[in-house]
């Protein structure tokens, strides 16, 4: 790809394809010119030093950290594009729109992380019909449950009527109906679960909750059915 292209009308495969061949460039491009200086770097300053050694060695190294800049502001142009189409998308008749956010690609922020230490996910489950029992979400790795939140509606008690079991490398962390957890909401700082009178709302949510090689969410003994179960957690690279 042309590196030299105007990456604001390049796709979001093609802005993904510029950052991994500006990245691969970058060093190499940074050891040419230094390969290609015309004096040699001063190890030692002492009296014997000429000015203009000294002047040869401030424009080498000026010169190097003029490109190592633009290489780095043309990587957060890149990323903010990325970041941006997140969230936003072109509709049919041109104009900019927010997208749903159900739709967002998570995964662009891999990406732009480049394989960090800490990936973020999110999991927007709707309409959610359980009857008996369904693992909600089930992973092998090391990280932590940030937040899960059952929503279901207060139109009928069978919405409330199930139980939740959360294990973190096979251990119970929490484990009970949502009645149960509904007297003990007012306790607990990592757990809440009460009647949301306004918007007609059961809410169940816990938070806060760590593993080092596996995490498991199960719904079980239900009959309900949930407008949203959101999950939001971090993954250790």
């Amino acid at each position: 790809m042309n590196e030299t292209a105007d990456f604001e009308k390049l796709s979001i495969d093609e802005l993904k394809k510029l950052k991994e061949s500006l990245e691969k460039n970058k060093n190499e491009k940074l050891s040419i010119s230094k390969k290609n200086s015309f004096a040699p770097k001063l190890d030692i300053i002492d009296k014997f030093t000429s000015i203009d050694e000294l002047l040869i060695q401030s424009i080498q190294e000026t010169r190097d950290l003029i490109m190592e800049q633009k290489e780095t502001n043309r990587q957060m142009q890149i990323n903010n594009k990325l970041l941006l189409a997140l969230f936003y998308k072109e509709s049919a008749d041109g104009s900019v729109v927010q997208r749903d956010p159900i739709a967002i690609d998570t995964s662009i922020l891999e990406e732009i992380s480049r394989g960090g230490a800490i990936i973020t996910r999110k999991i927007d489950l709707i309409n959610q019909n359980i009857s008996g029992k369904q693992v909600i979400f089930e992973g092998e790795f090391e990280g932590g449950l940030a937040e899960i939140l059952f929503t279901s509606s207060t139109s009928t008690t069978d919405n409330k009527d199930y139980s939740v079991r959360i294990l973190a490398d096979n251990d119970p962390q929490y484990q009970g109906t949502f009645t149960e957890f509904e007297a003990r909401g007012g306790t607990e700082t990592d757990m809440a679960c009460f009647e949301d009178e306004i918007n007609e709302w059961y809410l169940l949510q816990f938070q806060n909750v760590n593993f080092s090689n596996k995490i498991l969410i199960e719904v079980y003994d239900s009959s309900a059915e949930f407008i949203r179960i959101y999950i939001k957690y971090h993954k250790s690279t």
